[in-house]
């Protein structure tokens, strides 16, 4: 069973800590719905590294992640999305977005996902 539906568990950021030290990466860490300044910040951030992963959770219906994709595209940042429960996260990104459906939050879909990537 994954903590794909447990709020506290995903505060814990595994799938951004895990990503990162399998990547030799550093973690920017989203709420569930970034917006405005939350998204500027994680753009900046994203934008001293030579890419960003975002790994998304229900993304059609928290657009801000969405938007938090669209924004680093247009910051010039190459990125790679990993929809980490709904594959539909994935339509209607920009056409540079690498992209994975992975369906589950597990510690071994994100590692799977880190070796595609790799």
């Amino acid at each position: 069973m994954s903590g794909v539906d447990n709020e506290e568990t995903m505060k814990e950021n595994p799938f951004g800590n895990l990503m990162a030290k399998e990547l030799s990466g550093t973690c920017g860490t989203m709420s569930l719905d970034p917006a405005g300044e939350e998204i500027a910040a994680l753009v900046e951030q994203a934008q001293k590294h030579s890419c960003a992963v975002v790994g998304t959770y229900n993304g059609m219906t928290r657009k801000g992640q969405l938007e938090l994709i669209h924004a680093l595209v247009a910051g010039g940042v190459p990125t790679a999305v990993v929809a980490m429960w709904n594959p539909y996260d994935l339509e209607d990104l920009p056409e540079s977005v690498w992209a994975i459906a992975a369906f589950e939050y597990s510690t071994e879909s994100i590692r799977a996902s880190a070796k595609v990537l790799r």
